[in-house]
């Protein structure tokens, strides 16, 4: 069921948190603790300019080394611009409308990612289910629009408090169980996406 890339990755026993480090030069770094046994490598994720469309941002993600493996990336462009946001994966550019749905309602919101397989043996489209109905900022991923404890892969937990001179902040995370480590490059990039 899991894209190819996925089927010689060790899933864990366990859910393993991933912390996002800020870098220098618009750039952060996803990384398990230090000796975590089979957790993911270390992701690099960095930001540039479009140069020919100077509202548009580019978000690169890479695996191991700032040049080493390319995981995808994605363009998301001021409202203004023609640019409708593109997001690559796998070696095929999507504009992000097809890959993301997103739905409000009165107490959550809901995101609906698309994972895309292809090429030769390309296992049948699936679905990532996105929403942020526990609060906090909290967003959480499931394997089925169900969303229950039994199909969660992921919780995304972002910055909650403001920079204060002296305190300590917490960094963002993102907490991966380990069945969501099937689909790691799909739901980190659903969640930087979301």
């Amino acid at each position: 069921m899991s894209p190819p890339r996925y089927r010689s990755i060790r899933r864990p026993a366990a859910p393993i948190t991933y912390v996002f480090t800020p870098q220098p030069s618009n750039s952060m770094l996803l990384a398990p603790p230090p000796d975590t046994p089979d957790s993911q490598r270390p992701y690099h994720i960095s930001v540039s300019l479009n140069c020919f469309t100077p509202t548009s941002f580019i978000t690169i993600i890479r695996k191991n080394s700032w040049d080493g493996d390319l995981v995808g990336d994605f363009e998301i462009g001021a409202n203004l611009t023609q640019n409708p946001g593109t997001l690559c994966l796998r070696g095929n550019e999507f504009p992000i409308s097809e890959l993301l749905d997103s739905t409000s309602h009165v107490y959550r919101t809901t995101w609906h990612w698309k994972v895309k397989s292809f090429g030769k043996g390309a296992d049948k489209p699936m679905s990532l289910f996105w929403d942020d109905y526990q609060g906090g900022g909290v967003l959480s991923c499931y394997s089925s629009p169900d969303r229950n404890s039994s199909n969660l892969l992921a919780q995304f937990t972002p910055r909650a408090q403001l920079r204060r001179q002296g305190q300590v902040m917490e960094p963002p995370k993102l907490l991966v169980t380990s069945v969501g480590h099937d689909l790691f490059d799909d739901v980190l990039l659903s969640a930087l996406v979301s």
